[in-house]
């Protein structure tokens, strides 16, 4: 079960941890509130890329799922969601094949091969690729764009099939707060972890004041040896051991076609 606190408790644990827990001290002249809240969120996603790290990517997997339509303006890209930080695995569903079938990513020397198997009427779904593509912001006259994360499928397809998207999205920021009329925002400290970003925050703090941060750097190293000596036993019934995930039947499934390489069969 989770262990929610809020960040305005972060800040106010920040701000005791550096020796600014009264009103009309220091705080107010170096941190003040919007600052403080500030490091609190960036120390937050630091704690949040060494859980993914110490845990696994596929704790805090998403799915997402969309159809691609061949008759789509453009049937190659489609957008991810807005909480996209890392890619796990696509795979996809078709009539055209029983069960789903996982599919690889393709590099920018496979491109010109992909896309000729299309025009020439070899194309079927179970050939497709990917790869993430971005798309940069844009300014100007609306409607304006924002940074985006893309997924492209070739061949182009020609018959529609269901593509799912397994993700690691990125650090959730907003939750609903403990009133309507006093919004804040949960974070989960797990079993007392937000001591990282305790004294992560503490230490940039006093690093303003012009104070010797080390204190808080040490504190701040044994609260991170902890997450990594503890998170990555997320199941002690179920340790973590190696698996030949592909097996010699899956290898052997493999071929070349169009000078690409491509299943022949599905085990």
């Amino acid at each position: 079960m989770p262990a929610p606190v809020l960040r305005s408790q972060l800040v106010t644990f920040a701000r005791q941890a550096a020796g600014f827990d009264v009103i009309g001290t220091s705080p107010d002249e170096f941190i003040n509130d919007p600052e403080a809240t500030g490091m609190v969120d960036r120390a937050v996603h630091e704690l949040y890329d060494l859980l993914v790290q110490a845990r696994g990517e596929e704790y805090y997997v998403k799915e997402f799922s969309f159809f691609v339509d061949p008759l789509a303006p453009e049937p190659t890209l489609w957008d991810l969601p807005q909480d996209f930080y890392q890619l796990l695995t696509v795979y996809i569903q078709s009539p055209a094949f029983l069960g789903f079938l996982v599919i690889e990513p393709f590099m920018e020397r496979e491109v010109a091969v992909l896309k000729t198997q299309s025009l020439i009427g070899t194309y079927y779904p179970q050939m497709t690729r990917y790869r993430l593509r971005g798309e940069q912001a844009v300014s100007g006259t609306p409607p304006v764009t924002v940074p985006s994360a893309l997924i492209e499928f070739l061949p182009t397809p020609i018959v529609g099939f269901t593509a799912f998207v397994r993700y690691l999205p990125v650090c959730t920021r907003a939750a609903v707060g403990p009133t309507i009329t006093s919004p804040d925002i949960f974070y989960d400290g797990i079993n007392g972890w937000e001591d990282f970003v305790i004294y992560t925050v503490a230490a940039k703090m006093v690093i303003k004041e012009e104070r010797d941060p080390a204190p808080y750097l040490a504190m701040r190293a044994a609260a991170e040896q902890r997450i990594r000596t503890l998170a990555g036993q997320r199941n002690a019934g179920e340790p973590e051991h190696v698996v030949d995930t592909r097996g010699w039947l899956r290898r052997s499934a493999m071929g070349r076609v169009g000078g690409i390489r491509t299943r022949l069969w599905y085990p």
